[in-house]
């Protein structure tokens, strides 16, 4: 039985401007939400996606370097993420020009996890019946919250993100070091399920589901419900078997 599994739906929207990977193989779960008039988010998200799991593929077949594993982990994400910035940037003229994506991912070596995201794409650790947001959203709104509130701002100001993959702009990822736990599950996800579902429903959600697929479309249907206007997607990685259960002979 697979350990990932994931969805994506256009849902309310007329394309689908959303994408995952899933690559057991190497370890990587992803989720690019695109961004930009015409067909550029669809192309920005895809080719994002298609870059990183390519830059992962060269390094799984090179030789294994030494060192710090969490480090080897952070570089290969780190210049993973740059050569999509250059793949999305080359291709980005004429009606492309705005074209851009979010990114938010996992990848998983023994048991340790890395973290990384860029914009406004998530990823949540759901440990002992706890789900955590492992993320914090490159957003105008977060940016402010320490000035002003939130609530204040005009929707397309409180919506905007503040970093992504796209030409001439910031998209240094945030990268964290997490280590995993027997029973563990990531939630990889766009902002279609979190603008309209909360930590408890998504949870539970994931609790009630240990099969990484049917969670993944309970969450997106459940988003769906929920009136979501975006693409839904979402993707979950069971990165560690849960502990099985003994009991005295």
């Amino acid at each position: 039985m697979s350990h990932a599994a994931g969805m994506s739906i256009v849902g309310r929207r007329e394309n689908n401007e959303d994408a995952f990977r899933i690559r057991e193989d190497l370890g990587l779960y992803l989720v690019a939400d695109g961004m930009g008039g015409h067909a550029g988010g669809e192309i920005a998200s895809r080719l994002a996606a298609n870059t990183i799991v390519k830059a992962f593929e060269n390094a799984h077949d090179s030789t294994r370097p030494t060192g710090d594993t969490a480090q080897i982990m952070r570089v290969r994400m780190a210049t993973a993420v740059q050569l999509a910035v250059d793949a999305v940037e080359q291709q980005a003229v004429g009606d492309l020009e705005e074209m851009g994506t979010t990114l938010a991912a996992v990848l998983v070596e023994g048991n340790l996890a890395l973290i990384a995201h860029v914009g406004d794409s998530r990823v949540y650790r759901l440990r002992r019946g706890r789900l955590e947001c492992l993320t914090k959203d490159h957003s105008f709104a977060n940016e402010c919250r320490d000035e002003l509130r939130p609530s204040v701002l005009p929707e397309h100001f409180a919506s905007m993100i503040t970093r992504c993959i796209a030409a001439d702009s910031v998209t240094m990822p945030d990268l964290r070091i997490e280590t995993t736990e027997p029973g563990d599950v990531f939630m990889i996800c766009s902002d279609g399920i979190t603008d309209v579902l909360g930590n408890e429903e998504m949870g539970d959600l994931i609790d009630d589901h240990e099969v990484a697929l049917e969670a993944a479309e309970a969450l997106v249907a459940a988003a769906y419900d929920a009136e979501s206007y975006d693409n839904i997607t979402c993707v979950i990685v069971h990165a560690a078997p849960r502990a099985a259960n003994v009991s005295a002979a």
